[in-house]
């Protein structure tokens, strides 16, 4: 019996080859190849050179150790491949049981999903929809909610492997997920000469590259800029999506990233010296790009109505260190244009998250003051982001979601560190918080293990 009280394993022993008599499982259902998958969940050949969906150029791991599996493709990061330790910890963590045979390790039991309980006695079970909203309008839900975040495409191949499934909506039902991000800006904006919804021929250069306002100094020019036209919109494709989300809760909206938009348009250290010698120019290049995600949300709210709950934008004023402009500069050429994007929100009855990576602790008495609901993702190891003094100086202000590590703790930690960090974080920033990576683009360096830790470590 496993720490997580899990019922007793049964011991699922492999006999014959594919051409074999078909198995059943102890209650007689015909086991098919997807129940004989996730019964070697995690499972990989010891000191072999490949695992399944692994591409043959993977270098041989060392099961020796207890991290990271050393498996390297090229020049990437390291491949996420569980090692044998890895397999059995996770093991102990989920209530499965484990046996290294023959070199493989068989997973004996396992199950469909991350199983729910409520949060006590006689309390009614919550839906996920009921469960986020109730959390981001502080006010009492069953239990803390999930976010396992939004992996990068190349990190999807190792969920698929290791969990014996084939989609990304498989693997969220799998684990529990209790959010949805539901957005098609890149390719809702249908210009008929392809053009994107902001035309910046540098922006491949990197962010401090000169944009196509480098060099304005007049609000004339501003004005005689290509903008974009929301004629050009198409939402098709966007409310099939929330249309088919299902009970969970759909956070959605344009990205309206606006503060870096206008940076890209100027360069970013243009943009900030300008603030200081063209203020007029920044304010008059920040209203055209916000008017644009202010019609933009406009048009899909009223085509989505209550299908959204939660509009989710971003705008990263954070480094590791510190604010990337001081807060006197963002309180008068940032936050007045988050307060009306932060209004229409509400006016549509949606709550609002607030995605802002770095050290911006300075700055969220700004962010409640303004209206957000949530800040997200709580980048756990930038200077100022601590689960502890976030709790005591913000607690019940505004609700959390983020702040499970990982620059650090996802990558190099142990399915049980995991779990432990999820425990003492959720003490810490609940009731009101969603267990979540401290940053949504998960890449492939995080072992798929480690997720499912912290799934279960959320459920629990």
């Amino acid at each position: 019996m496993s720490s997580c009280g899990a019922r007793r394993s049964v011991c699922l022993r492999r006999r014959g080859g594919r051409g074999g008599a078909a198995r059943r499982n102890p209650r007689g259902r015909r086991r098919t190849a997807g129940y004989r998958r996730r019964e070697e969940l995690f499972a990989g050949a010891v000191g072999a050179t490949s695992f399944p969906g692994v591409p043959p150029q993977v270098r041989q791991r060392d099961d020796t150790t207890s991290g990271l599996s050393r498996a390297t493709l090229g020049a990437a990061p390291p491949l996420a491949v569980p090692t044998a330790a890895q397999t059995f910890e996770l093991s102990r963590c989920r209530g499965t049981s484990v046996r290294p045979d023959a070199g493989r390790c068989i997973l004996l039991r396992a199950p469909d999903s991350v199983s729910h309980q409520s949060g006590g006695k006689g309390r009614r079970q919550m839906t996920k929809r009921e469960r986020v909203r109730a959390i981001f309008g502080r006010r009492q839900a069953d239990r803390t909610g999930f976010w396992m975040g939004r992996p990068r495409a190349d990190s999807w191949p190792a969920y698929f492997s290791a969990f014996g499934l084939s989609t990304e909506e498989e693997v969220r039902q799998m684990l529990g997920d209790d959010y949805r991000w539901i957005i098609f800006q890149g390719t809702c904006y249908k210009h008929p000469e392809g053009k994107p919804i902001f035309v910046n021929p540098r922006q491949s250069e990197g962010l401090s590259a000169p944009g196509a306002l480098a060099d304005c100094d007049s609000v004339r020019q501003v004005e005689e800029l290509e903008w974009p036209d929301c004629s050009y919109l198409d939402f098709s494709e966007w409310l099939s999506a929330l249309r088919s989300a299902g009970d969970v809760y759909r956070a959605s909206g344009f990205w309206c990233q606006f503060f870096h938009d206008v940076a890209n348009l100027f360069g970013m250290e243009n943009y900030f010296v300008k603030m200081l010698t063209h203020p007029d120019v920044v304010h008059a290049a920040t209203r055209r790009v916000v008017d644009f995600y202010l019609e933009a949300n406009r048009r899909l709210y009223a085509l989505a109505g209550e299908m959204i709950d939660g509009f989710f934008f971003g705008n990263d004023f954070g480094t590791q260190r510190g604010l990337l402009v001081g807060p006197s500069l963002l309180r008068e050429f940032v936050f007045p244009y988050c307060r009306e994007l932060v209004e229409q929100a509400h006016r549509h009855g949606y709550q609002v998250i607030l995605h802002s990576c770095g050290a911006v602790r300075p700055i969220i008495p700004d962010i409640i003051a303004m209206g957000v609901d949530v800040i997200h993702p709580l980048q756990a190891r930038a200077a100022g982001m601590d689960a502890e003094s976030l709790a005591r100086d913000f607690g019940g202000a505004i609700s959390f979601m983020g702040g499970i590590d990982t620059q650090h703790l996802l990558v190099h930690g142990s399915p049980e560190e995991v779990r432990s960090e999820v425990h003492r974080v959720r003490r810490l920033l609940g009731p009101h918080y969603v267990v979540s990576p401290s940053h949504e683009a998960v890449l492939p360096n995080v072992p798929p293990g480690n997720i499912l830790a912290m799934a279960r470590a959320a459920a629990e």
